[in-house]
């Protein structure tokens, strides 16, 4: 639809937490949509899964680093959060062979100088952030709340080009079943994480 809410607008999709519980659903949803993201991957999670961060590189996506546990890095040592930065990039540089570097989000989008500053020093240079938040990881198993979330965050974003965060979980893939065929009718233009 040339004249919906979204025409001229583009949307990109990124995941955190992965790989999730969900995560061959989610490359399956992905693949269904020709879409490629970012998956920003928890190193405890790479650990229990790691066939999972396998398939994601090998279905075409992109690898970056959400630390290891999730802390928020503003509250950490300076040694605690290289530990968070180098034990996930060593462990998935071990699965795939190379770094995720410099691709970088911070948990709960919160960061410093300071860290900034460290996660440069270890090669950790872009770091990427959201302009809409679909508040997956509230609306858990609440699949209308999630869409309703990204409609509402999508009319409120000034930008011609949003990055809206979604979380690896299965409520999320329900979610996207739905909201990315209405995105389309809408007139957004789903787009490839750069």
């Amino acid at each position: 639809m040339a004249g919906g809410a979204g025409a001229g607008r583009r949307v990109q999709i990124t995941i955190d937490d992965a790989p999730g519980l969900s995560n061959g659903a989610m490359r399956g949803l992905l693949t269904k949509f020709a879409l490629k993201t970012m998956f920003f991957v928890e190193g405890s999670f790479v650990k229990a899964r790691p066939s999972d961060v396998e398939s994601m590189v090998r279905d075409g996506h992109q690898l970056g680093l959400h630390t290891w546990d999730h802390p928020v890095l503003t509250k950490a040592s300076d040694d605690a959060i290289r530990e968070q930065f180098s034990r996930t990039d060593e462990l998935v540089k071990s699965i795939t062979g190379k770094s995720m570097a410099p691709n970088w989000r911070p948990p709960y989008g919160s960061f410093n100088a300071r860290v900034k500053k460290i996660a440069a020093e270890l090669g950790f240079t872009k770091m990427w952030l959201w302009d809409v938040d679909s508040l997956d990881w509230k609306h858990l198993g609440n699949t209308a709340a999630i869409v309703n979330e990204v409609e509402k965050g999508l009319a409120a974003a000034p930008r011609k080009l949003s990055d809206v965060l979604f979380h690896d979980k299965a409520t999320t893939v329900r979610a996207l079943e739905v909201l990315l065929p209405r995105l389309r009718s809408e007139g957004y233009e789903l787009v490839d994480f750069p």
